[in-house]
């Protein structure tokens, strides 16, 4: 995904795949888990799956740029796996600090990205491009071997209400009572305790799922109006504002970087 950002801000939200971004230009303040700092030209910023983040502009009149790649932890595994001979298998985890002043790696991360961005009709150039990009950042800061470093939820009550939320995303009618219940926790000891836990609300949890159901369907090709109402959105006016400020682009937007950005 190539990414210009200048007033939009990304409130805390979570991607179940890594992401890896080379930022271009301008400065972005970001949080990620009990980290924060600023990102600008020359950095790359590691974001495991399943940490909540959050970004917006460091500067009231400025913006940032940035090329990203989203590599989901079993693609990174496969891989961490032929370059360190890591017989256990598995996802790889990264070093502690998200940030990383890194110029050599920017440019080659952009410079890769632009070759899996253009060559649409040459899979295993895209295929190759993307396998060096992600082996340059496994070599500088991936350990061998270990799990990820997820945003583990250690509650056995929040796990059972999330859980219920995965089983129910597209109902709209669904509500914290309903979460509550399902925990076995009153409603405000819930809320309390699941954003403890995860790092956000019940309700921007269950909107993270709904968008992030809603990206599966997108590129399945299924038309937005439709994936609206499948994920528990009242119409798909709701659907796009939700995914923008998740995403920072539309749906439509979404569909068409992700014909280009997928390694194959």
């Amino acid at each position: 995904m190539v990414g210009q950002c200048f007033e939009h801000r990304y409130r805390p939200h979570f991607h179940e795949e890594v992401v890896i971004a080379a930022f271009t230009g301008g400065a972005q303040r970001y949080s990620v888990g009990r980290s924060g700092g600023v990102a600008g030209p020359g950095n790359v910023l590691i974001i495991p799956a399943g940490e909540v983040h959050a970004g917006e502009a460091a500067e009231a009149d400025g913006g940032w740029s940035y090329r990203a790649f989203y590599p989901d932890p079993g693609t990174l595994g496969a891989l961490a796996a032929d370059l360190f001979g890591d017989r256990h298998g598995g996802p790889p985890h990264f070093t502690r600090m998200p940030l990383h002043e890194d110029r050599r790696l920017t440019l080659r991360l952009a410079a890769l990205h632009s070759i899996v961005e253009k060559a649409v009709d040459e899979p295993l150039a895209r295929q190759q491009a993307f396998a060096a990009a992600m082996a340059a950042v496994l070599m500088r800061y991936a350990y061998r071997g270990g799990a990820p470093r997820l945003a583990k939820v250690q509650s056995a009550a929040i796990r059972r209400a999330i859980e219920l939320a995965h089983a129910r995303v597209g109902d709209p009618g669904l509500g914290i009572a309903d979460l509550a219940e399902a925990a076995g926790l009153s409603a405000y000891h819930f809320m309390r305790s699941f954003r403890a836990m995860t790092g956000v609300t019940a309700h921007a949890f269950v909107i993270q799922l709904r968008v992030t159901e809603a990206r599966r369907l997108l590129k399945a090709g299924q038309p937005a109006a439709e994936v609206a109402t499948a994920v528990g959105f009242v119409d798909q006016s709701h659907l796009i504002r939700r995914f923008r400020a998740a995403l920072g682009v539309t749906p439509g937007e979404y569909v068409r970087e992700s014909r280009t950005r997928q390694p194959a």
